[in-house]
């Protein structure tokens, strides 16, 4: 199996995973929800930033 196959079927289980926790309510441990207006702060993030949970100028 090459890195690309085993790589698809994380993303696939995973995303099974999550699609059963949602129809439970609730989210599978380790998921990060991030609101649309953090997400567009920290598109543009350096890894420096990113590091200490700080964006520069924000």
């Amino acid at each position: 199996m090459t890195d690309a196959a085993r790589f698809a079927d994380r993303l696939r289980r995973q995303a099974e995973e999550f699609r059963k926790a949602l129809d439970e309510g609730t989210l599978p441990e380790g998921t990060l929800v991030i609101s649309r207006e953090d997400l567009e702060l920290w598109r543009e993030a350096t890894p420096e930033e990113w590091g200490t949970g700080k964006r520069v100028g924000s």
